[in-house]
């Protein structure tokens, strides 16, 4: 939305405009708004750590429980086009968010039964939410982000966030 806005240095800043900072090394910066900032695109010369998060996160969406959810966001390098998304608890109700790295990413989603859904995400940092009790494969033809929120509704009470790892870059075990 253009009319939302984060403030850095005491300047607005709204959706599409770029902010561009030196940081000493070890050097850190907080941006923070009152708005979900999902999308938002971190670019930097050097190595650098981005973790996103939120004090006080709802999931669903207007339920009552509240949570910290903070997490240390993968460089692009590491995202991935095939995961495997099962749920966490006993069918329990989660949301999935694919966020596209790419314009004009097309995203296949396999559910039960084989059933099949395409998608395209037209922009860089835009967004699809899934919303399922069941195991989920995940193809895209471009690099995404995998994101699983987890209800606080009953088991577990409070709700969290974790990003996962594609197909390919899970590790493994070694004999």
């Amino acid at each position: 939305d253009k009319t939302e806005t984060v403030s850095y240095n005491n300047t607005k800043y709204g959706d599409g405009e770029t902010i561009s900072i030196h940081l000493a090394e070890r050097g850190t910066l907080e941006l923070s708004s009152n708005t979900d900032l999902t999308g938002t695109i971190v670019q930097s010369n050097k190595d650098i750590g981005v973790q996103s998060g939120v004090d006080g996160a709802k999931v669903p969406v207007n339920s009552g429980l509240m949570n910290l959810l903070l997490e240390m966001l993968p460089p692009v390098k590491e995202l991935g086009t095939t995961f495997f998304i099962p749920p966490l608890f006993d069918s329990k109700r989660f949301i999935l968010r694919l966020i596209a790295t790419h314009p004009n990413t097309s995203i296949t989603l396999l559910g039960k039964q084989l059933k099949q859904a395409t998608k395209v995400v037209d922009k860089i940092g835009g967004y699809i939410d899934i919303n399922s009790n069941a195991s989920i494969k995940v193809e895209s033809d471009k690099p995404v982000m995998a994101v699983y929120y987890q209800q606080g509704e009953t088991k577990p009470v409070v709700p969290f966030m974790v990003i996962i790892k594609p197909e390919g870059k899970l590790g493994g075990v070694q004999e």
